[in-house]
């Protein structure tokens, strides 16, 4: 028993397994980028990455999907932090580094579970507090109302010289909560937040209609913490190495 535990440990630590996620994941993603124009960003991201298995040749053949391979990568991390981190301060350098990816990990399966998404409709001079979220495919969608509301003060479009199609376009709102009155310019990926929520320019409508889109993700901070722990990992490592290089 305590063999075929180990034995387990072993190829849960495996190189060769973190060598073949990382070959898989890079295959995975573009089959999963060929799809898009087919079935659209939505349905590629609940069919391929949100799911355990998917079908990607029309259920000819299932493939292990994105929450299989998060979870396989999380296990490897763990376990082979356990098995090759060496001992002393090296050592807490390589498991900062080991934990931070962990967390990376997990808050992609966090932002799966608590992420609300959706998209608000703004007439020009007009207010507007309900959220239509995306619905999973086959299914209804569901409307969400703000605790404030949206007012789209002026919508701006700039279009290429000699040409129809848009270069840029804009949106200046106001978000209006009790007696409070924010003013924000929201553009192409230049967000603007209020309260829970990030809005992002997502389309629009005639001269006078901006469609935006509307995020509410409480794990939005854990990237950015992954990530410096990720960098104060790797200084621990390398400051010792170059200490013990002058020596």
């Amino acid at each position: 028993m305590i063999k075929l535990r180990w034995k387990f440990i072993y190829i849960l630590s495996s190189r060769k397994l973190t060598a073949g996620l990382l070959l898989y994941s890079v295959i995975f993603i573009f089959m999963a980028t060929l799809r898009i124009p087919e079935l659209g960003i939505s349905q590629v991201q609940a069919k391929f990455f949100e799911s355990w298995i998917c079908f990607p040749f029309d259920g000819i053949l299932p493939l292990p999907a994105g929450m299989t391979i998060g979870v396989l990568a999380l296990l490897n991390l763990a376990f082979s932090s356990f098995r090759f981190c060496a001992r002393g301060i090296e050592g807490i350098g390589f498991a900062t580094v080991h934990m931070a990816l962990i967390l990376l990990i997990l808050s992609a399966f966090l932002q799966g579970f608590w992420r609300v998404e959706g998209l608000i409709e703004l007439n020009e001079g007009k207010e507007n507090s309900n959220i239509i979220l995306r619905a999973a495919p086959g299914k209804q969608a569901e409307v969400v109302t703000l605790p404030f509301s949206v007012e789209l003060v002026k919508f701006t479009e700039q279009k290429w010289d000699n040409s129809e199609l848009a270069k840029q376009y804009s949106s200046l709102v106001k978000f209006h909560y009790k007696d409070i009155v924010v003013e924000k310019l929201i553009r192409m990926n230049e967000p603007a937040s209020f309260g829970s929520w990030t809005f992002y320019q997502s389309s629009f409508r005639g001269d006078k209609v901006s469609i935006l889109q509307a995020v509410r993700n409480p794990a939005s901070l854990l990237p950015l913490v992954s990530v410096a722990l990720i960098f104060g990992g790797m200084l621990i490592v390398y400051a010792l190495k170059i200490a013990k290089a002058r020596r």
